[in-house]
C-alpha cells in the first residue's frame, strides 16, 4: 500500500484560499473561497497570474479518473472559478506545485502512481492557458519519486 506522507492530504472535504493585503499594521482579508468537493482535496501551490488572477494547483478524490489526481483551478482577480483540469489515471497523482510560463499556459510539478517506472514518480505537466494537456513527462525508477517545485 502506497505511504500517504503528505500532510496536506490531512485536510478532508475542501481547502480553503484567503488572500491577505497588509493595511498598515492590520491584514485585512480580501475574498475567502472554497475550491473542490465532498471528499478529500489539497493545495499545494497558488501563485498570481499575468491577468491579475490565481492558479491553484494540488489533488482531488472528489474529480477525475480515480484515486487522487492532479487538481488545476484557475481562478478571476476575486477568487470565482473561471476553469479547473484534473489530471492522471486510476491510479494515485498528485500537484504540488505550479507557475505560469512564458506563454501564458502552465507548468505543473506533482508525482504519479499512474504512470511512470514504479512507485511514485515525478509528473510533470505542461497545459495551455486554458489548463488543457501540451505534453506530460515523468522521472524517477522503481522507489517513489516526487516532483515538490518547479
Amino acid at each position: 500500500m502506497r505511504t500517504i506522507g503528505k500532510i496536506a492530504k490531512l485536510f478532508a472535504a475542501s481547502f480553503i484560499i484567503a488572500l491577505i493585503i497588509p493595511i498598515s499594521s492590520f491584514s485585512a482579508i480580501t475574498f475567502e473561497r472554497t475550491y473542490g468537493g465532498a471528499s478529500d482535496n489539497f493545495s499545494g501551490s497558488v501563485q498570481q497570474t499575468t491577468d491579475g488572477g490565481y492558479i491553484i494547483a494540488g489533488g482531488t478524490e472528489c474529480f477525475g479518473a480515480g484515486g487522487w489526481d492532479v487538481y488545476l483551478i484557475k481562478t478571476n482577480s476575486s477568487g470565482d472559478t473561471l476553469w479547473t483540469r484534473t489530471y492522471g489515471a486510476t491510479m494515485d497523482d498528485d500537484g504540488y506545485s505550479v507557475q505560469q510560463t512564458t506563454d501564458g499556459g502552465y507548468i505543473i510539478a506533482g508525482d504519479t502512481y499512474s504512470f511512470g517506472a514504479g512507485g511514485d514518480d515525478v509528473y510533470l505537466i505542461k497545459a495551455n492557458s486554458s489548463g488543457d494537456t501540451l505534453w506530460t513527462r515523468t522521472y524517477g525508477g522503481t522507489a517513489d519519486d516526487e516532483g515538490n517545485s518547479v
